[in-house]
């Protein structure tokens, strides 16, 4: 307890409130104020705070009763950490105020201010204030490149380049970038000879690059009119490197601008059919594989004259007549098909192959009555019932009942018996109904298990090809597609399409269609003629960028094909260029698909989407609402394929609710489509509801049955989504259970990797996920997690395999790309080249919105600003529809550019669906600190969709934001209540009114909020996210700063921590006096790659210096001198440094010599003035502190209060109050009554001086009568003046104003004890302080002075110890040491007296009343 009065506390100024009016705090009179909320931002700058000062443990003592400006800082760093920027700003601007000297605060609070500026006078302002800072700080590129941005603005690009020219030439004008800026800004200036001179100089800095080339020789050639000299440009620039790609480009997009000028096996078919003719009575099977070779060359009309004249001649040949059934099947003659088949079907006597072969034909045909007819003819006895089975099975795939299909095969599988050709057939038959209920693991088992029983048969090979290209296992197909090429000519489109989609994975600038165009042309005839091929064909053309290429394809193929669908669609795509033009000619193509093909829900599908792209969605919804109504009058195989496809429309656009509600009706009809059960079980899993997520289970369940793994993984989901510990054990599990059944199957690993993240262990969400890919969960998503986890392991090497591995089966997504940039931007050099390669990822012509929202954020984060709202900009306008791309340009614009994105946000409430529009309204608002309009959206969308989640947490969030936890509350109360069916949404709510319930400072909501932390892990064990907040809370208390440092260590385990959140975690051990543990911290710091901040390293030295291991800090000074080289924190420390090392006078003298160095900058001068205060130099200080004042050209009166507090210390009281005189009526009064006070105290001002200041502050308060702070302020003076009556009324009188005022109470306490002897009160007086702030040390102090001057030593003793437990203050072991000396325990008293001295100690941090003794008795022990 440091009680009243005291000396050496003065009150400090309190910062101005965001309504622009100051509004003091509580008044610290003779405690130290509660302590700081701690955030990890404001203890680092708190922190840099201590170093820049030399305040030391100064700043850091509780309830001291001065605010100096420091707190400012803190309050605009907590400001900044809430992203409450005008509250930051305010803080900031009443901070310079104070302490104009503090030249990076000054550079701060510019930056912000133009980051602010939105209109042409207030960035008239900004580029004042950038100016401003830049004179003093003209080495800081930040606020060079901000005054390079303002005067873009402002449009001044003279003012543009003359800040250019800076930085180029601090680069010796060889950074690219700037160079070309420079070019460009005298383009707009319009001196083409200056901008071709820039551009030429960029062109020598960076050979390799472009753009340079490109803009010189399009202004030498249009602006100069010198074609020549532009064309040897472009020539002299492919000369630097002829293969570069991006060079070419070059050149070619500059040319464009110009004027410039411009077999064996046919030898084969012929001698077969040639053959097949003259011995067509003989030889039936010739016939057969002449037409064959005729359709391979695509003489499909000669190929049915062949098989005719060979039916013609062997009416019942099966081989010959399937042979022709199947050519008319490819043609589409499905009724000349089955009368072919007719012909033979009754005489089968035999059950055979040809037998079983007709079954299949019919099957395709769609003449089930006849197959089933077949197949009721086939006993189930012991012999043939797997036979029976196999053709019960086809008859289901027919029927598309795909589990029954599935049962009965693998039961036809186990008769080992069979003839080999029909085990095959079983097997193939198997995979094809695998792939159909999507278990492509398990196709590729039975297609290798068919390719086992003949390694050599065809169609075994294809299917295994075709389960590993399923499986994403491409270039293990593609080997297998490629081995099959002259034997199987669908295996080159099969290998060709392999070959686009690795192709279309690849950034734009490293596609090249050329090789794959010319495999596809090389194909046989009877291929290129097929529709297949024209699809293949017309699909490549139009992702290579040939859209009329593509048209002309697919035109002629749907004139030969008029009944399939799919070429209609795409050549419908092909047509649409997205112009209106575009949709009227895809229309016309689908109405004519229509009446050739016939009505079909692919057609339905792309008019709706066409009808989006015109902007009428009302028409698209009514087209889509027909059809689905007209889908429930088609018979049921038709209504499910309509139903089906309009399930994943929706899907496709979001709309899960639709997409389910479609598929239940569809599993209404067909309750065994295991395909829509398993569409259902994803929709399900991703909707937070566990009623629905368990019907679809056991639905699930009692289709697949025992054996089934799909159910097993969606135990394992249920149980997970719960959040408890318990659970997830069990649900690892289920998830062992199903891998068990199904041991090529990733998913569960994928599950198991995702629970294992959520539980925090990394390293087997690591192995899960590896295992999850190895066996086909390819795709970005699982890449993406697979990397981050890598990544917070700085397992850079590793990543770089992954994405290596992976890049040609998965695209480059832009959640990868965005990962990759990380990494690369946060290296020590930002990966130049790694960055360039990522943007190659994301081109820049592509019309992907997502595409285009990652390149424009890349490109800002590089301040390659044009470039980057170019790319923003296309992102918005490819989908309007994204609240992201809105939300990021807005944020460009306002923070990036400082220019006012209204316009972007009007476009934002015009272009979105009702559904986002408003919380992205709302944020835009945020972004441009509008207030007001933000709160009304946020209202508005409350409103209209009050029990949304997702608009609940935004709102939630933002009342929290903005410090109204009571009105934020209600909403965070619904989302706990829905827990049953948003577990997340309830965890994140507890989370959150637990952060914000344990920002008031109050003891009880401290409890609280630790409570509904505890609530969350009652359902699971804490997440890192919880753990974090945990520690966060916990840091306020000091009782509890160890279980904070437990909790983040254990986050830290789990999730690697940020740089600013491991120096959260030192300063919380030096705070709790763990010095060792810390140091290991700051080590850890310096070695990563984002803790190179010369804030972390200040504070260590900082920290080195007060724990006397001034070796070290020299050594950790060097490194701070190479980083900042004569800084003013480099003197400050190597000051504090010296004095520490016994050389007062070289510290006095370095402080001197660095003044006359900056003599002419009034500012620095002031900033050394006072780190030479600080260190104890006063009287060299003082002048200092004179000159810098006299020499400052800052009008504003406050300069002079870092005098008036020097002169306080100092003892020169009356010099203090004569300069703080003419203040009265400049400033406000707040300011200077603490300042006031605090001279008096510090000074020990005398009985007049007081009575001077005591009518000041009565005057301040006849204007404020209702203002606590000057009742605190009236209480301090009298206790000086030693009237203690009227000080214990003074704080009274405040408690009737503020009843929870902790000052007052423990002031007040304290009183009551020394003055009245009123124990009882004074006791329950600070019981009542306690209730409210908890076991706070400082409480603990005041309590131990109430108990030692009633004579009850024991207790003083107990809770003084636990005072110094939380914090070391001298004062407290000093008074501890009393309390055992008085017990008669001498050795304990004297290890408190010594901890007391070690700690600074001095007789003044004593109440008066209690000064004497206690002196009295320390002064025996140290006799002793």
């Amino acid at each position: 307890m440091n009680s009243l009065p005291l000396p050496h506390t003065p009150i400090q100024p309190t910062p101005a409130t965001p309504a622009d009016t100051p509004t003091p705090g509580s008044a610290s009179t003779a405690k130290s104020r509660p302590p700081r909320q701690i955030h990890l931002m404001p203890i680092a700058l708190l922190m840099l705070a201590i170093v820049v000062l030399g305040a030391g443990s100064y700043f850091l003592r509780q309830w001291q009763i001065r605010r100096n400006a420091s707190v400012l800082l803190v309050q605009a760093d907590d400001a900044q950490a809430k992203k409450e920027t005008r509250r930051e700003l305010q803080y900031l601007q009443t901070y310079v105020g104070l302490v104009p000297s503090d030249i990076e605060t000054r550079a701060r609070y510019a930056l912000l201010f133009a980051q602010q500026a939105n209109n042409p006078r207030l960035r008239e302002q900004a580029y004042y204030l950038i100016e401003g800072a830049l004179r003093l700080l003209p080495e800081r590129a930040d606020l060079r490149r901000q005054a390079i941005n303002l005067a873009s603005a402002l449009n001044q690009p003279e003012d543009a380049v003359f800040h250019l020219e800076a930085l180029s030439k601090a680069a010796n004008d060889q950074d690219v970038k700037l160079l070309l800026e420079l070019a460009e800004n005298e383009a707009l200036r319009r001196r083409w000879k200056q901008a071709a001179q820039w551009y030429e100089r960029a062109t020598q800095v960076a050979p390799e690059q472009p753009a340079a080339y490109l803009a010189q020789a399009r202004i030498v050639r249009n602006r100069l009119k010198d074609p020549k000299a532009a064309d040897q440009l472009i020539a002299r620039m492919v000369a630097n490197d002829p293969d570069n790609p991006s060079l070419r480009v070059a050149q070619a997009e500059y040319l464009r601008e110009t004027d410039l000028k411009a077999n064996e096996r046919e030898e084969v078919r012929k001698r077969l059919v040639a053959m097949a003719k003259t011995n067509l009575a003989r030889m039936p099977e010739l016939v057969v594989m002449a037409a064959r070779y005729e359709i391979d060359s695509g003489n499909i009309d000669a190929a049915r004259t062949l098989l005719r004249d060979g039916v013609k001649a062997h009416p019942k040949m099966l081989p010959l007549v399937q042979e022709l059934v199947r050519l008319e099947l490819r043609a589409g003659r499905t009724k000349e098909a089955l009368a072919l088949l007719r012909t033979v079907g009754g005489e089968l006597p035999t059950l055979n192959s040809d037998y079983l072969t007709t079954v299949e034909l019919l099957l395709e045909t769609g003449d089930r009555a006849e197959a089933r007819k077949l197949i009721e003819r086939v006993l189930r006895n012991e012999e043939s019932a797997p036979v029976r089975d196999y053709l019960d099975a086809r008859l289901a795939i027919a029927e598309e009942r795909w589990l029954d299909a599935s049962k009965l095969l693998q039961r036809a599988r186990e008769a080992r018996w069979l003839p080999l050709e029909l085990q095959q057939t079983i097997y193939l038959s198997l995979a094809r109904v695998q792939r159909e209920m999507g278990n492509h693991d398990r196709e590729l088992e039975a297609a290798e298990s068919a390719l086992d029983l003949n390694p050599g048969y065809l169609s075994s090979i294809l299917a295994r090809a075709d389960a590993l290209a399923a499986l994403n296992r491409d270039a293990e197909a593609l080997v297998v597609y490629q081995s099959l090429q002259n034997r199987v000519p669908e295996a080159r489109l099969a290998a060709v399409g392999l070959r686009m989609n690795a192709m279309l994975r690849r950034p734009a600038g490293e596609r090249n269609w050329t090789d794959i165009r010319n495999q596809l042309f090389e194909m046989p005839v009877a291929l290129r003629a097929s529709p297949r091929f024209a699809l293949t064909s017309g699909r490549l053309e139009l992702i290579s960028g040939n859209r009329k290429a593509a048209l002309t394809v697919l035109q002629d193929a749907y004139t030969r094909h008029p009944t399939e669908v799919g070429l209609w669609t795409l050549a419908a795509i092909a047509a649409n260029e997205g112009t209106a033009s575009g949709v009227k000619a895809a229309r016309t193509i689908l109405t004519e698909g229509e009446k050739a093909a016939g009505p079909h829900i692919d057609f339905v599908l792309l008019n709706a989407r066409l009808d989006d792209q015109e902007g009428n969605t009302k028409a698209a919804q009514e087209r889509l609402a027909r059809a689905e109504k007209e889908a429930l009058t088609q018979p049921e195989a038709e209504q499910v394929i309509r139903l089906r496809g309009l399930a994943g429309y929706f899907l496709a656009r979001g709309e899960r609710e639709h997409a389910q509600s479609l598929l239940e009706r569809v599993v209404e009809q067909k309750p065994n489509d295991l395909r829509s059960w398993r569409t259902l079980f994803e929709l399900s899993t991703g909707s937070g509801n566990p009623t629905r997520m368990e019907k679809v289970i056991s639905a699930l369940e009692k289709l697949e049955g025992d054996e089934g793994a799909t159910w097993r993984l969606g135990r394992a989901l249920l149980l997970a989504s719960t959040g408890k510990s318990e659970d997830r054990s069990r649900a690892m599990d289920w998830l062992k259970e199903a891998e068990r059944r199904r041991p090529r199957w990733g998913k569960p690993n994928l599950l198991a990797g995702q629970i294992a993240e959520t539980s925090g262990d990394n390293d087997l969400a690591i192995t899960q996920y590896k295992a999850a890919l190895e066996r086909g969960e390819v795709t970005p998503t699982v890449v993406a997690r697979l990397v981050r986890l890598l990544s917070s392991q700085r397992k850079e090497g590793e990543i770089e395999n992954i994405l290596k591995q992976y890049r040609d089966l998965i695209p480059l997504s832009t959640d990868l790309v965005g990962l990759s940039a990380n990494l690369a931007l946060s290296s020590p050099d930002k990966s130049p080249t790694k960055i360039d390669d990522l943007l190659k990822a994301l081109p820049e012509d592509s019309r992907e919105a997502s595409v285009q929202l990652m390149r424009g954020q890349i490109l800002w984060a590089l301040k390659k600003m044009p470039e980057a709202e170019a790319a923003l900009r296309k992102a918005v306008a490819l989908d309007g529809k994204r609240p992201e791309a809105h939300l990021a340009l807005v944020s460009f614009l306002q923070e990036g550019m400082n220019k006012s994105p209204e316009a972007e946000i009007e476009a934002a409430s015009r272009a979105l669906p009702a559904e986002t529009m408003l919380l992205t309204v709302a944020s835009c608002r945020q972004i441009t600190r509008e207030f007001e309009k933000a709160e009304q959206a946020y209202k508005t969308a409350l409103t209209e969709r009050p029990r949304d989640a997702a608009t609940q947490r935004a709102v939630a969030s933002w009342w929290i934001g903005r410090g109204k936890v009571s009105q934020a509350e209600p909403l965070l109360q619904q989302l706990i209540e829905r827990e049953a069916t948003d577990p997340a949404s309830a965890r994140w709510a507890r989370r959150s009114l637990a952060l914000a319930t344990g920002a008031t400072g109050d003891y009880e909501q401290y409890k609280k909020a630790l409570a509904l932390i505890e609530l969350n892990a009652r359902r699971g064990a804490l997440s890192p996210e919880d753990q974090r907040a945990k520690a966060l809370i916990q840091a306020r208390q000091p009782r509890d700063r160890r279980e904070a440092v437990r909790n983040l260590e254990e986050s830290f385990a789990r999730v690697l921590p940020t740089a600013n959140e491991r120096f959260f975690l030192a300063t919380l051990l030096v705070a709790n006096g763990e010095w060792e543990r810390a140091k290991v911290q700051f080590v850890e710091l310096r070695r990563s790659r984002d803790g190179q901040n010369p804030l972390f390293l200040a504070y260590y030295i900082e920290q080195l210096v007060v724990h006397n291991e001034l070796a070290e800090a020299r050594n950790a000074l060097l490194l701070l001198e190479k980083e900042e080289p004569d800084s003013l924190r480099v003197v400050g420390l190597r000051a504090r440094l010296l004095k520490a090392s016994k050389q007062e006078t070289e510290a006095r003298d370095s402080l001197t010599a660095y003044a006359q160095r900056v003599q002419k900058e009034p500012a620095k001068l002031l900033t050394v003035a006072r780190l030479t205060d600080a260190l104890g130099f006063g009287e060299t200080a003082e002048p200092m502190y004179r000159e810098a004042i006299a020499k400052s050209m800052d009008p504003s009166p406050t300069k002079v209060f870092p005098l008036i507090q020097h002169l306080g210390r100092r003892g020169k009281v009356g010099e203090a109050l004569d300069l703080c005189e003419p203040l009265r009526g400049k400033v406000q009064p707040l300011y200077i009554a603490e300042l006031a006070v605090n001279a008096l105290r510090d000074g020990k001002g005398t009985a007049e001086q007081c009575k001077r200041v005591v009518g000041w502050v009565r005057e301040f308060k006849s204007k404020a009568p209702t203002e606590v702070f000057y009742d605190l302020v009236l209480a301090n003076i009298d206790d000086l003046l030693g009237d203690r009556k009227a000080s214990i009324a003074g704080y009274r009188a405040a408690l009737e104003r503020d009843p929870r005022n902790l000052l007052a109470l423990n002031n007040l306490a304290v009183l009551l004890a020394l003055e009245v002897r009123d124990f009882e009160e004074a006791n329950s007086t600070i019981e009542k302080a306690l209730q409210i702030a908890g076991p706070d040390p400082g409480l603990f102090d005041s309590q131990g002075i109430i108990f030692l001057a009633r004579g009850d030593h024991r207790k003083a003793a107990e809770v003084l110890d636990q005072a110094v437990r939380l914090t070391p203050d001298p004062a407290s072991y000093a008074r501890l040491a009393f309390a055992y000396a008085k017990l008669g325990e001498f050795r304990a008293a004297r290890n408190a007296l010594r901890q007391a001295d070690q700690a600074g100690y001095k007789p003044t941090s004593l109440h008066p009343l209690e000064r004497k003794a206690i002196e009295d008795e320390l002064g025996k022990l140290r006799g002793s």
